[in-house]
């Protein structure tokens, strides 16, 4: 498949015919075909951008993003939950014909994951000569088989399963397993900068899937104290009666500390890559995965992750041109 028609046809998949209109339009010389920067949000509402209405949350940058391309009012996911999601973003088809409707559990699941079919989204564009990345969450399977680079990502850094601690445990570069150095929101901007930086010079395509915003809710410059690390709770996860209170003040840290990450990755109106070649363009794109978490701003509209009132899945979208 030529490259025009596989960015083409993952910009219809991911943001509908306005994006893949003008791509079309941008890709008739090879030396034109776009980088490719996609921003994944975890349990994202629909209500908590500034460009959507959030009255206390400032994120410039993912706004800016809005103002520069095309914001999407109307964007629906294929799930209500992260693996079904990401199943339909990598395949290109309905999650249940890949065989995953619900969140993977680590322990239940650990034999299933995404069919490897060659058509994937990273692989189509892996084959028409781009280099390919994913920093973050993958939720889509644990066995080598189905890890992100039997899917056609040349590199990987991030974690297999549906959470992870903001602050301790262990990550995976490449098939590596490696301490966490930082705060995991950070650590995922900074190497999705160093793959940028890296490639300069070629088309790539990368996907920056932060965990940011789901739980456990650990905002940036406050990690658990010890009495917090001790407390009975579940691993990971914060319900209403968890013996750790979440609050949205929390929810809002952590988003905005994303949204900063989104200020360093280059797009149309801000880029710190100097040395990618002239004439090639960029597109950065972001999206939520799916509908928002019991702390976002629309309460009256949503229930939580997992559940299925009015506008179960929707969810904000944008991409600049």
């Amino acid at each position: 498949m030529q490259a025009r028609h596989v960015v083409t046809a993952v910009l219809i998949a991911v943001f509908g015919n306005q994006a893949a209109a003008a791509a079309q339009r941008s890709l008739g010389q090879p030396s034109a075909r776009p980088n490719v920067v996609l921003v994944m949000m975890d349990d994202l509402g629909y209500g908590d951008l500034g460009s959507y209405g959030a009255p206390d949350v400032r994120t410039p940058n993912i706004d800016r993003l809005a103002r520069a391309g095309v914001r999407l009012t109307d964007a629906y996911a294929n799930g209500h939950v992260c693996s079904p999601t990401r199943a339909a973003l990598m395949s290109g088809r309905y999650p249940q014909r890949v065989g995953i409707e619900k969140a993977l559990a680590d322990a239940a699941d650990s034999a299933v994951g995404l069919p490897v079919t060659g058509t994937s989204l990273p692989a189509l564009l892996k084959s028409n000569g781009y280099a390919t990345g994913l920093v973050g969450k993958w939720h889509l399977g644990w066995k080598r088989e189905f890890s992100p680079q039997s899917h056609g990502f040349d590199e990987f850094f991030g974690f297999l399963s549906g959470a992870h601690d903001y602050y301790v445990g262990t990550v995976i570069e490449d098939t590596t397993r490696v301490q966490l150095s930082g705060y995991l929101t950070d650590e995922i901007t900074s190497r999705a900068l160093r793959f940028i930086e890296k490639h300069s010079t070629a088309p790539f395509f990368l996907e920056v899937a932060y965990n940011a915003v789901h739980w456990p809710f650990q905002p940036p410059d406050r990690p658990p104290t010890a009495d917090e690390r001790r407390a009975p709770r579940r691993r990971l996860v914060q319900l209403p009666d968890d013996s750790v209170v979440a609050t949205r003040a929390d929810y809002v840290k952590m988003l905005e500390r994303a949204d900063e990450g989104v200020r360093r990755h280059p797009g149309p109106a801000h880029s710190p890559v100097a040395s990618r070649p002239a004439g090639r363009p960029d597109i950065a794109t972001g999206r939520a995965h799916h509908g928002p978490h019991r702390l976002d701003s629309r309460g009256d509209r949503y229930e939580s992750t997992g559940q299925l009132p009015a506008g179960w899945s929707e969810h904000p979208a944008r991409t600049p041109w």
